[in-house]
């Protein structure tokens, strides 16, 4: 008795996707990378950081805490200068007054 080969099996061809479609995928993936490296730049460049160097300043009328952590260490995360000078100073909040006087992160990172 001769063998004979199997019958060859179909092989399901995988549709392919509508270029719009592939596009959308290859942009939503290329802004997710671009957004990955923005942050790891931005780590690295020491915005995230907060100056281990301190200053005393004064509040000047109008200013709010974020904006003397603005003025002394423009270079970092105010949000961070903003916790570290509520952490240097005890401050129960963020409310400060003009004129009052509070120890802050000063220069660059």
């Amino acid at each position: 008795m001769r063998q004979t080969a199997p019958e060859p099996v179909a092989c399901e061809v995988r549709p392919r996707r509508h270029p719009v479609v592939q596009f959308v995928a290859y942009a939503a993936t290329a802004a997710a990378f671009a957004a990955l490296l923005s942050l790891l730049f931005l780590y690295t460049s020491g915005a995230t950081t907060v100056p281990e160097r301190t200053n005393v300043v004064h509040v000047q009328v109008g200013e709010t805490l974020r904006d003397v952590a603005e003025r002394s260490a423009p270079a970092s995360d105010p949000d961070a200068v903003v916790e570290r000078i509520l952490e240097l100073n005890s401050l129960p909040s963020s409310d400060v007054v003009p004129g009052q006087s509070l120890v802050v992160p000063h220069g660059a990172p």
